[in-house]
């Protein structure tokens, strides 16, 4: 991850772990294959929690959203 997205992904995270907000979704850097940076859509969501309310398993899935998100050429 991109090191100036840790923040805001962490952040966002920590919003739906503790139940302020139904779902994660967030847009961040993630670096390709090519060594290149890659903007990515990340969505998850608590599918369990344990006795005492904690989550202990997410689910959800993210797209490569590079084409849609990188700075256009003039």
């Amino acid at each position: 991850m991109h090191p100036q997205d840790v923040e805001k992904v962490v952040e966002k995270l920590k919003l739906h772990l503790n139940g302020e907000v139904n779902e994660f979704e967030c847009v961040y850097r993630i670096k390709g294959s090519n060594d290149k940076w890659r903007w990515i859509l990340d969505k998850g969501k608590v599918v369990s929690s344990n006795a005492a309310g904690y989550p202990i398993r997410m689910t959800g899935a993210f797209k490569d959203i590079h084409q849609i998100k990188k700075p256009k050429a003039i």
